[in-house]
């Protein structure tokens, strides 16, 4: 083999290796569950099987896109490599009117790693009283640069 074509190769199994995939911000969204649930986690990276990552970033699919709530949580990836399990705690903000912002949501979701699509969800709230259970999660890289509002 040449030394430059060594050399791709090397670079592809880098870049393609679990974990190093999906680098920069990357989006839980609860799919069809309404309210639409959707977490911008800035800087984050699956991690390798048996290991955990640390969420920080926001949420704003709950208030129409229009204001931005802190979230944090973690995500692991169970030791087989095949599930991704996902916890986010959406922080309570006081948001502009109508926008109701008094309570915390939780989220969880578990998604087939590494497709991360058509994954369990399951998202409460304290007040107003909500509990919502879906199976339309889905993550990835945001595709689009993102923007706190």
């Amino acid at each position: 083999m040449r030394p430059v074509s060594a050399l791709i190769v090397m670079l592809a199994a880098v870049v393609l290796a679990p974990g190093a995939a999906h680098a920069g911000d990357f989006c839980f969204n609860s799919g069809a569950l309404n309210p639409t649930v959707v977490v911008v986690a800035q800087k984050f990276r699956v991690p390798r099987p048996g290991k955990c990552a640390p969420i920080v970033g926001f949420e704003y699919g709950s208030t129409g896109f229009t204001f931005p709530r802190p979230a944090s949580g973690t995500a692991c990836v169970d030791s087989a490599g095949t599930l991704l399990h996902v916890g986010i705690m959406i922080h309570a903000a006081k948001g502009p009117s109508p926008v109701s912002t008094d309570s915390e949501i939780h989220m969880h979701m578990k998604l087939a790693y590494p497709g991360l699509a058509s994954g369990e969800v399951y998202v409460r709230q304290d007040l107003p009283l909500l509990s919502l259970v879906g199976t339309g999660g889905f993550a990835g890289p945001c595709g689009v640069p993102t923007v706190i509002p």
